[in-house]
């Protein structure tokens, strides 16, 4: 049996290296040996953290012991029962935590496709997945108008993303400087930095007094969106998207 280095939160603010012996797949999934894997550090620090309400969706999520990470990529050695032997020596982005093993059912891989995608490329590849999933249930699409508030980079692919679906204007927000410098040069996104702005004038300066068609939030303080600033809000996380009409 292989033996498998995995990073564990096994409690409260503490995280562990472990080693496991990786366990053969079963029906319907693979083994992949990784060679990246992604530090998603908003979601992972909250979860390492453990600073979070009782009985809330990240206690669903996160219980500890809890195998920290969920985007790797690397390649499928082993196919396990109803898997096409196509499969092996793949390159693949999965969902496997941070280990030198994972076994991941076949529905959940990404083929990287293109050979000159470097391995620390390919394995941001859930961010733009999990962008691009709110974006197309928001349904943002020509003639309106959107906010996003955080310009990291899940606010910056769904700036981007929002572009691309013809949603204009497209208004970032961020507290950060350097996060708005980094967007597009767009003259249909504007950047805001509200500590140094009035947000609430210039949404309504840049949509002629209608506010904004749709907002995304994906800081995780939807304490920062101004009231009544648009008619749906859409908040990003990586393990839900959730739409509330505020007509």
């Amino acid at each position: 049996m292989k033996n498998s280095p995995i990073i564990v939160f096994s409690k409260k603010q503490t995280a562990e290296l472990q080693y496991r012996e990786a366990a053969a797949p079963g029906e319907g999934e693979v083994l992949v040996k990784n060679k990246k894997s992604l530090i998603s550090i908003g979601t992972e620090m909250t979860a390492f953290s453990g600073d979070y309400p009782k009985g809330s969706a990240w206690e669903e999520f996160f219980p500890y012991p809890f195998d920290a990470g969920y985007a790797a990529v690397g390649e499928i050695v082993e196919v396990g029962g109803n898997v096409d032997k196509s499969w092996l020596s793949k390159r693949v982005g999965n969902t496997g935590p941070h280990c030198r093993y994972a076994k991941v059912p076949v529905t959940d891989l990404r083929l990287v496709h293109r050979p000159e995608i470097t391995d620390e490329e390919a394995v941001f590849y859930i961010i733009a997945q999990i962008v691009m999933r709110g974006i197309r249930m928001s349904k943002v699409g020509w003639g309106e108008s959107a906010v996003v508030f955080g310009a990291g980079l899940l606010g910056h692919f769904a700036a981007c993303f929002c572009r691309l679906s013809g949603a204009k204007p497209v208004i970032a927000v961020d507290t950060s400087d350097f996060r708005l410098a980094i967007l597009p040069e767009d003259k249909s996104l504007i950047k805001i930095n509200p500590l140094k702005e009035d947000l609430t004038a210039l949404i309504k300066e840049h949509t002629r007094e209608r506010l904004a068609g749709i907002v995304f939030e994906v800081t995780g303080n939807a304490k920062l969106i101004p009231d009544g600033c648009a008619d749906k809000i859409m908040f990003q996380k990586f393990f839900l998207t959730l739409s509330i009409n505020c007509l």
